[in-house]
C-alpha cells in the first residue's frame, strides 16, 4: 500500500486487543483542487460491483460526490440481478475481477447478454495485465488499479463514459503511475 501513498498501522497489547489504523492518501480537494471529475457532464447511473465493503462504500461516496447516481452490489450475482432489473438505465459498471458467488468475467457475460454495449470499467488489486487477461475478448472501457483515490476514480469514470467502450493503453489507470 505504500506505493499508493497509504499505510496500515497495527498496535496490539496482550489482553487489551488490537487497534488498526488505515491511512488513505489525502483527497486532491484537500490540496486545493476540487476533486471533481474534469467534465461538465458527470450525470449518469453507475453500478458498482465490489465485494470489499470499504472499497464499495468509498467508491459509492466518491461517485455521488461527482454527481452520479450509484447502485451497489456485494458480488457478481447481485450485480447481475441489479443490472437485469434496469439494464437500459445503467450507463457504466465498475466491476471487480474477483468476487464471491460469481466473478467479474462471468458477470460481464450476463451484462453483455442483457445489453451488449454497456460500458464496463474493470477494477482490481491485481496488476493490470493480469486483471485484464481474463477480459481480453470482452471489450472493456478501461481499468483502474486498487487502491485508488477519488480523483483517479473520477478520471477513470470520465474516460470510460466518454470512450468508445474498449480501452487502449493510455485509457487505463494505475496507482503506480507517476
Amino acid at each position: 500500500m505504500h506505493g499508493c501513498r497509504g499505510a496500515i498501522k497495527v498496535e496490539s497489547s496482550q489482553g487489551e486487543g488490537s487497534t488498526f489504523t488505515v491511512l488513505f492518501p489525502a483527497l486532491e480537494a484537500a490540496a486545493g483542487r476540487t476533486g471533481r471529475a474534469e467534465t461538465s457532464d458527470t450525470s449518469g447511473v453507475v453500478l458498482v460491483a465490489e465485494d470489499e465493503p470499504v472499497v464499495r462504500d468509498m467508491t459509492r461516496m466518491a461517485l455521488k460526490h461527482f454527481g452520479y447516481a450509484v447502485i451497489t452490489a456485494d458480488d457478481g450475482q447481485e450485480a447481475v440481478e441489479r443490472f437485469a432489473a434496469s439494464p437500459d438505465t445503467i450507463d457504466l459498471v465498475v466491476l471487480d475481477v474477483r468476487m464471491p458467488v460469481m466473478d467479474g468475467r462471468e458477470a460481464l457475460r450476463h451484462f453483455r447478454r442483457l445489453r451488449p454495449g454497456v460500458k464496463v470499467l474493470v477494477s482490481s488489486g491485481y496488476n493490470e495485465a493480469e486483471a485484464l487477461r481474463a477480459f481480453e475478448s470482452e471489450g472493456v472501457a478501461g481499468f483502474i488499479q486498487k487502491p485508488y483515490t477519488a480523483a483517479e476514480l473520477g478520471e477513470a469514470i470520465r474516460k470510460a463514459m466518454a470512450g468508445p467502450g474498449v480501452a487502449g493503453p493510455d485509457d487505463r489507470l494505475s496507482c503506480n503511475r507517476r
